[in-house]
């Protein structure tokens, strides 16, 4: 697994990429941008609120949509 700030080792079936290199970038020169995708997918549920979020960004775009569950399945997307 990866092993970033901490001792913590990850499973290696964890999706996503450390924010390490963007600190360290001024350090060692490293682009950080290099070898990812150049889209972010975020989901957020919480205890205060109604509904799951879902997130993609890409470039100048990004598209929020939200749960269609019950009471809140009127929720219209946001590009």
């Amino acid at each position: 697994g990866n092993v970033s700030y901490s001792d913590k080792v990850y499973p290696k079936n964890l999706n996503g990429y450390s924010l390490a290199p963007f600190f360290e970038w001024e350090i060692n020169g490293n682009n950080p941008y290099q070898d990812r995708p150049d889209y972010v997918f975020s989901e957020y549920y919480g205890d205060c609120t109604n509904t799951g979020q879902f997130m993609i960004r890409q470039g100048d775009y990004k598209l929020m949509v939200y749960g269609d569950e019950g009471a809140y399945k009127n929720y219209k997307p946001q590009l």
